[in-house]
């Protein structure tokens, strides 16, 4: 939904699916059903001229039905504010949020960026001075549900960085 007087984009979405699957586990036949619900919703406002707002919400839950039960969530945030103090400067921030719960375990990811852009605008080319992974985490923990087994991947990732790069476009 467009709600123009204040320059704001609205969208909002529910699924819900179920599913019932013969499977071969462990050389016995078992029937997995799984209910699954997700909801999404989003918010993206350019009032002013010098600020924007993008902001996004998901929440999924997923039950297995089996020889033993089983439930699982994930919620994740994305937020990006976006601020023009002066023409041709911007100062991006984003945010990335993303919780999964599974049984009684907890695995979450934080991470926030904060990146500031100059525009040449004669000449087509961006300078950026970046700050990344605000936070210093070191590990990006990744959850994969399906069907049968979830797994669960923690991968290392850069540490917290400084970086200074230059964009152009023809």
């Amino acid at each position: 939904k467009l709600i123009e007087p204040i320059s704001t984009t609205l969208k909002g979405n529910f699924s819900h699916s179920r599913n019932k699957n013969p499977m071969l586990i462990n050389q016995a036949h078992n029937t997995v059903r799984t209910h699954q619900n997700t909801y999404r919703f989003s918010l993206a406002n350019t009032s002013f001229t010098w600020l924007n707002i993008d902001y996004s919400f998901s929440y999924q839950q997923t039950k297995n039905k089996d020889f033993s039960s089983s439930k699982s969530a994930k919620t994740t945030h994305d937020a990006t504010l976006s601020l023009l103090p002066f023409a041709q400067h911007t100062l991006l921030t984003t945010l990335a949020y993303q919780q999964d719960y599974i049984q009684q375990q907890s695995f979450s990811n934080t991470f926030v960026d904060l990146t500031y852009r100059y525009t040449f605008s004669k000449r087509k080319i961006d300078l950026e001075l970046a700050w990344t992974n605000i936070f210093n985490y070191k590990e990006y923990n990744q959850v994969i549900i399906n069907d049968i087994m979830t797994n669960v991947m923690q991968a290392p990732i850069r540490p917290r960085q400084f970086m200074v790069s230059i964009r152009f476009s023809f």
